[in-house]
């Protein structure tokens, strides 16, 4: 695996006077893309390394939970990889129940007012009948397809 030097990446914690944030030495795992930024890069904050990535143009960063730094590139590699498959890097939807995710959508029409609560309510009831007590992860195409 190749490593690329960060000195030309600029985190916007450098020059805090603090040092709380996290140490300098920032590991780019991936070449400047096109526009000479860096999909990501880790660092170590504490004694734990921490990873920075990029998707859509607004940066995230997350803790490797871990203080070797190999952790931490495979995770970087593997959010990489995953905004370059379209998924959205680092969230668990293997966790993420059906209930989960009604509970939200029927949170959000409520605080935002929305005036299909009643018609949203009556799509979960049926949907309920395919899906209830499934992990988002299995609710893939083929699945939809033949709820449809």
């Amino acid at each position: 695996m190749k490593l690329y030097e960060a000195s030309w990446y600029k985190c916007p914690h450098d020059g805090e006077s603090s040092g709380k944030h996290h140490q300098a030495g920032h590991v780019a795992t991936s070449p400047p893309g096109k526009d000479g930024e860096m999909m990501g890069c880790i660092y170590r904050r504490g004694k734990k390394y921490w990873i920075k990535y990029y998707r859509h143009g607004k940066q995230f960063a997350e803790s490797s939970h871990s203080d070797k730094k190999e952790i931490a590139i495979r995770m970087l590699h593997l959010r990489e990889a995953e905004i370059f498959q379209g998924k959205m890097p680092g969230i668990c939807f293997d966790k993420v129940s059906f209930e989960e995710l009604v509970e939200d959508l029927l949170a959000d029409y409520k605080i935002n007012g929305k005036r299909s609560l009643d018609r949203a309510k009556l799509a979960v009831v049926h949907l309920e009948r395919v899906f209830k007590g499934m992990k988002v992860a299995y609710i893939d195409t083929a699945r939809i397809t033949r709820y449809i």
